[in-house]
């Protein structure tokens, strides 16, 4: 599993930007609306939109969804719906990119328009939870 840092400074302007369309503990929502709203970022993969992990208290996973920029660094403005504190140095993610946002389209068309994308990514989780189980981490999804 490859572990990504958190972007506070974009994540926010994306959230400031965004935030009449930001909806408190909907990551895939949030990111599916960005992405619609951002497609010429999306397009030219600036942004990825990125299903994962977050480590959120001491040793717990929690399934999320977010973006990666092209600097491989967490856009994750679901952050500041819930947390508004100060926090420059969030926690580590783990993640399932997509390529492309067709990629994308033909997953949620596959699970059935669910944004969670549980069944798409039911494999992948499993690796996590294999992973998350060999380095003493909770998951929850």
């Amino acid at each position: 599993m490859k572990k990504y840092s958190f972007n506070f400074e974009k994540s926010k302007k994306i959230y400031d930007d965004n935030s009449c369309n930001i909806e408190v503990k909907n990551c895939y929502k949030n990111i599916f609306y960005i992405a619609v709203e951002h497609m010429k970022k999306i397009k030219s993969k600036q942004w990825r939109i990125t299903y994962g992990y977050v480590l959120s208290v001491d040793n717990i996973l929690v399934r999320h969804c977010f973006l990666l920029d092209e600097d491989d660094t967490v856009l994750d403005p679901t952050f500041f719906s819930v947390n508004r504190r100060d926090i420059k140095n969030r926690f580590f993610y783990v993640s399932y990119i997509f390529v492309n946002i067709e990629e994308y389209l033909r997953a949620l068309q596959k699970d059935g328009n669910n944004a969670g994308l549980y069944n798409y990514l039911e494999e992948y989780d499993k690796k996590v939870q294999e992973w998350a189980s060999e380095h003493d981490l909770i998951v929850i999804s």
